[in-house]
């Protein structure tokens, strides 16, 4: 797959609901698929408190990969990621994070806002559809760029977008109260 046949941004038009319940299957495939796929990950780092860093590039669509084990179980960590009043408890560049458009229980259009990185930079803002589903051993929570009418472009903020991206967050087999959170995220 080459870079110049990847959609990144889909466009959301609430007038036909059947495309958008594939849409939304694919974003939680999408994700696990980047993250176990055969393509080698090259470890890039151990960095400190031991998060293990990867990366790969793929077709011109360059992927990272996460991972850190977390003293918390699936579902206590799950509900965690997905609140969005704890997000700048630990995402220092997060400037706001709102949830736009409630599209059932496990799915919702948000929007996030980041801080510029240098001064010279514009903050970074993303439109995307989040998809979850949260098991006993396993949980997802995927997200994709979209264009929708409730996330519409800011003045000096720069729209970025992200193809799959997202947390999975797995039991460890030896204790219940420890999960291996693996962030994976795919870009342009």
């Amino acid at each position: 797959m080459r870079s110049s046949d990847v959609t990144m941004s889909v466009a959301w038009e609430m007038n036909s609901m059947l495309p958008h319940s594939e849409y939304i299957a694919q974003n939680i495939t999408d994700l696990l698929k980047c993250a176990t796929e055969e393509v080698p990950w090259h470890k890039t780092a151990v960095a400190d408190r031991g998060i293990e860093i990867w990366q790969k590039e793929t077709g011109g669509i360059v992927s990272m990969k996460l991972k850190h084990l977390i003293p918390a179980s699936v579902e206590k960590l799950s509900m965690y990621l997905l609140d969005v009043t704890h997000r700048k408890e630990w995402d220092l560049i997060m400037d706001k994070f709102e949830v736009r458009e409630t599209l059932n229980e496990e799915n919702d259009i948000i929007w996030l806002k980041f801080k510029a990185m240098h001064p010279a930079q514009e903050p970074k803002d993303f439109a995307l559809l989040r998809s979850w589903r949260i098991g006993q051993e396993i949980a997802v929570i995927a997200n994709h760029s979209v264009v929708h009418e409730s996330v519409p472009p800011v003045a000096g903020v720069c729209r970025a977008e992200v193809l799959s991206s997202g947390f999975i967050i797995e039991q460890q087999k030896d204790d219940i109260e420890t999960c291996a959170l693996t962030y994976v995220a795919q870009v342009l």
